[in-house]
């Protein structure tokens, strides 16, 4: 498994390298994030069926508390969605957990593969337990998604007040759009 580590500005963890980013190859790497991903905060999971071939199909990101750190710790989340780029438009909104605990969303490309998601607010405010996002997904150009079309929710990560880092595990993290 590689792992790559974010280096910002004025870390030195590599002496000479000071930002970018580090290829991790390390057994005591993975056990690490295996561990971190067994005992997560919480988890995120998709909610909702794919109806067959309808625009503008919503299906809602869910934040659930799990382990021993409750999902109120965390003042945001960051996934990804991966989906085929060239045949399926996504667009994200926020969700009612989000939106009650005054946070924001921004999304980007992840190249040819999908979006980043962040919902983030600049206030210490925990996010609660349900919907913290509602994806939308259309066909290219208003036309109806082909069948066995995927959607699937990656590479989350959670944050606290004090801003470190919290793994969040996913459960049915890919959806069928029919």
């Amino acid at each position: 498994m590689d792992l790559y580590l974010l280096l910002k500005s004025g870390d030195e963890v590599i002496p000479g390298f000071e930002s970018g980013t580090v290829k991790i190859q390390s057994r005591v790497a993975t056990i690490a994030l295996l561990f971190a991903m067994h005992c997560g905060a919480a988890e995120l999971s998709f909610t909702g069926a794919a109806s067959s071939g309808v625009p503008n199909q919503a299906l809602t990101v869910n934040l659930t508390s799990t382990g021993a750190v409750p999902a109120s710790s965390l003042t945001g989340v960051q996934f990804d969605l991966t989906y085929d780029t060239t045949a399926l438009d996504v667009t994200v909104n926020l969700g009612a957990a989000a939106e009650g605990a005054g946070k924001t969303i921004t999304t980007a490309p992840v190249g040819t593969r999908g979006l980043r998601v962040i919902i983030i607010g600049f206030n210490q405010i925990g996010l609660t337990d349900g919907p913290v996002a509602i994806v939308h997904v259309t066909g290219k150009n208003g036309a109806a998604p082909a069948a066995g079309m995927r959607i699937r929710l990656a590479a989350p990560v959670g944050t606290t007040r004090d801003g470190t880092p919290v793994a969040v595990a996913l459960r049915e993290p890919e959806r069928t759009v029919r």
